[in-house]
Order: structure tokens, then C-alpha cells, then sequence
């Protein structure tokens, strides 16, 4: 009886590892890979690692993407050079086109002294209308339109950006406009 009794509580202990085993197993291994939504605890330096491995990889393509994107401006000019067009400006605007996106390539403000803060500025003859933007290029989102001879000029220079210049216009609007766009006098 005695043997029965060891050997019972042998059986007990030893079905006891086991269970403890699997489930210990499955709370340390059933997680996942780390970070995915079954196991969402990791460490910081995990994170770390892994942001920057992905990061490399968006810059590489920012860079492709770059790269590709002067080819085609290049093209792109010498193809509106062979039909008679004014060729674009790198950066992507089109002369002449009267919306506020023309490159004439003699304009002040993109010239290297460029506009000053406080200069007072008119948009072009050749144009009827500069686009105002968020900020200073063709990707910030355009807030507004200043139409020459409306009231919106003189525009006042606040500050400059490359070629492009934060202006407060007569009737108060402030925004960005193209240099290449504007006139002094």
C-alpha cells in the first residue's frame, strides 16, 4: 500500500511539472513575435532597432524616388524646350500659366541678393494671380490667391526661404509666395 501511495504522489508531482511545463511554455512562447499584436510588451531597444532599420529603408527610397524625380524634371525640360515651351524650373513650376506657378528666370526674388523683409512686392505683369501657401513650396497646401491689381499689393516681405518669401498682403492675409513670381517695382 505503501508503493501505491509513493507511487501515486510521484504521479502527482510529476503530472504536476508537466502542466506546469506546458503552460509556462505557452506564456513565454505564446506571445508571438515580439511587438505583433499577441505580444505587444517589448523593449525599448527592440523599437529602437527595428524604427531604425525601417527609417534607413524610407530614406534610401526618399533618395531613389529624388533622384528619379530630377531625371524626369530634366526630361521634362528638354522635351518643353523641343516644342517651344519656357522649360521648367527645377522644383517643379511652370511658366506662363498666369496661376501663380511661372518661373521667369530674370525675376528679383530668385536672384541671389533676393527680396528683403519689409520690402514692399507686386506680382509680375505676365501673371494675373500668385497662389499663397502654408509654407515655402509647391507641396504646402495653398491657403489663398492674391490677384494682381485686386487690392492685395503692395505685399510686405516677412521672411524668405530659398526662393520662396512669407508675405502679409494690403488686406492683412499672410502666406507663401514664389520669388520667381514677384517684382519689387
Amino acid at each position: 500500500m505503501r508503493t501505491k501511495r509513493t507511487a501515486f504522489i510521484a504521479g502527482l508531482v510529476l503530472t504536476g511539472m508537466v502542466i506546469g511545463f506546458l503552460i509556462a511554455s505557452a506564456v513565454y512562447a505564446g506571445g508571438g513575435e515580439p511587438g505583433s499584436a499577441a505580444d505587444p510588451l517589448v523593449a525599448r531597444s527592440y523599437v529602437d532597432e527595428h524604427m531604425a532599420s525601417y527609417v534607413e529603408e524610407l530614406e534610401k527610397q526618399v533618395a531613389e524616388l529624388s533622384d528619379r524625380a530630377r531625371q524626369l524634371e530634366t526630361a521634362l525640360a528638354q522635351l518643353q524646350k523641343q516644342v517651344g515651351l519656357t522649360p521648367i524650373k527645377p522644383g517643379g513650376a511652370v511658366s506662363g500659366s498666369g496661376t501663380g506657378t511661372g518661373t521667369p528666370a530674370t525675376s528679383p526674388g530668385s536672384q541671389a541678393g533676393g527680396f528683403q523683409p519689409g520690402q514692399k512686392l507686386y506680382i509680375l505683369p505676365e501673371n494675373s494671380a500668385v497662389n499663397l501657401r502654408k509654407g515655402p513650396g509647391t507641396s504646402y497646401e495653398k491657403v489663398g490667391t492674391a490677384v494682381r491689381g485686386s487690392g492685395c499689393e503692395p505685399m510686405t516681405v516677412l521672411s524668405r526661404s530659398g526662393d520662396w518669401y512669407q508675405v502679409q498682403l494690403a488686406d492683412g492675409r499672410t502666406g507663401w509666395v514664389a520669388g520667381w513670381l514677384m517684382t519689387a517695382s
